[in-house]
């Protein structure tokens, strides 16, 4: 996305502090991000990124008037009916929060689900996985080779 290269070139005097959300595009919500809010430029071409799979979802978020009834109704969609992973909600969530952030909307008191504890592996050792390799499993050191 080359819409945000020309960010180097602007001035944080001529970024509003606050955007209104009936005018500002996306592209200037990234801009804000970027200046006001000091997030890398890939963060903010990742959530503006989700910001247009949410705006063109079958159950949108309305980014011109944003309303917490909208955006519960969007997560609880995504949730229920189409089983989004806590991750993609939690990246969601987060792109709401830039918006409200350059729109001057307090944060929302919505919480994601939270994210499953990763299991433990178990991981052979060394001398484990050469014996595996360099077993022998016949005589005949042709058929050995397409059996490793």
């Amino acid at each position: 996305m080359g819409d945000l290269e020309y960010i180097n070139t602007l001035n944080r005097f001529e970024c509003p502090i606050i955007l209104n959300p009936q005018i500002a595009s996306f592209i200037d919500v990234g801009i804000h991000a970027v200046l006001r809010q000091r997030l890398q430029r890939s963060t903010v071409e990742k959530h503006l990124r989700y910001a247009r799979y949410m705006e063109n979802h079958p159950c949108p978020v309305n980014f011109r008037n944003p309303s917490l009834e909208n955006f519960i109704r969007h997560m609880d969609y995504r949730e229920q009916i189409e089983h989004a992973g806590p991750h993609a909600l939690i990246h969601e969530w987060k792109t709401m929060k830039m918006f409200l952030k350059a729109y001057g909307i307090p944060l929302w008191t919505y919480k994601p689900p939270s994210t499953p504890k990763a299991h433990k592996r178990i991981l052979p050792f060394p001398d484990i996985v050469y014996k595996f390799f360099h077993y022998r499993y016949t005589e005949d050191d042709y058929e050995n080779t397409l059996y490793q």
